[in-house]
């Protein structure tokens, strides 16, 4: 196949290949695709070249993206995920006849819908004895459990007498 102009070059998908063909060539066999393209042909090595570089440079960009992708996913956990709420300033008031019978305050709780647990953080808890404040009760943490209404305080905790200053010093305390 002649060209108009002999020095006009070969491109392949925007790659230039190197040579020239000078004077009038023999017609070429039709060729439906490369692969028919004899393997001793420099155009035929060419295009194999060119034919492996793009399927290994497709490998590569399908092995980056499954690596990326997993590594961004997140990790499933098979269980189902606790309903948790944070509550700030929390305050539970047990009363009788209309008469408080204690009073629970706390900096900060988290409810547990599954558990039915609230965890407490410095709970202090004040028992009332006729209206007026009997003695008083603090702890690092606590614990109430709504199904059976126990409350458990623990880690430093310190109950006090308001009548004598009674004061008694436990690791636990369930009420």
């Amino acid at each position: 196949m002649a060209r108009s102009n002999p020095g006009d070059h070969l491109c392949l998908r925007g790659r230039r290949l190197r040579g020239r063909l000078d004077g009038p060539q023999a017609a070429a066999p039709p060729v439906s695709s490369s692969r028919d393209i004899p393997g001793d042909n420099p155009l035929a090595q060419k295009i194999g070249a060119i034919r492996a570089a793009t399927v290994a440079a497709w490998w590569c960009a399908a092995a980056a993206a499954l690596v990326l992708s997993s590594a961004c996913s997140r990790r499933s956990d098979s269980r189902p995920q606790e309903a948790r709420q944070r509550l700030e300033g929390v305050s539970l008031t047990q009363s009788e006849s209309g008469r408080a019978r204690w009073k629970l305050d706390a900096k900060e709780g988290v409810v547990n819908e599954a558990s039915g647990e609230v965890e407490l953080r410095s709970p202090e808890m004040v028992f009332f004895k006729e209206d007026r404040a009997d003695s008083r009760v603090t702890a690092d943490h606590g614990v109430v459990r709504e199904k059976s209404g126990d409350i458990q305080m623990r880690g430093n905790v310190v109950a006090v007498s308001k009548k004598d200053a009674t004061t008694l010093r436990t690791e636990a305390l369930d009420y």
